[in-house]
């Protein structure tokens, strides 16, 4: 996991080895990454351009703050926020 400040809040970046996605122990690494990162963030912030992970976003408590037009190498992207008491941690 790797954090990139930004105001309060700061970008957070995870990935999982693909053995390890969509199991109980990825999620839990998950959920340890995002609970070291609210720790000194009030708000993590996530980008993707692939609308497949839209959803595992929001099941895990992102919310869309919205599609942006050309901001991933010309491709759309979606700005998703997570807030702790939303958060599945």
């Amino acid at each position: 996991a790797w954090f990139s400040p930004f105001y309060s809040g700061a970008f957070f970046g995870f990935w999982l080895a693909p053995k390890v996605r969509g199991t109980r122990a990825g999620l839990e690494l998950w959920r340890g990454a995002a609970e070291a990162g609210f720790e000194h963030f009030s708000q993590l912030f996530a980008v993707t351009c692939q609308p497949a992970l839209l959803r595992l976003h929001r099941r895990l408590g992102y919310r869309e703050l919205g599609k942006f037009e050309g901001l991933w190498r010309g491709k759309a992207a979606w700005l998703m926020v997570l807030e702790k008491q939303s958060a599945l941690v």
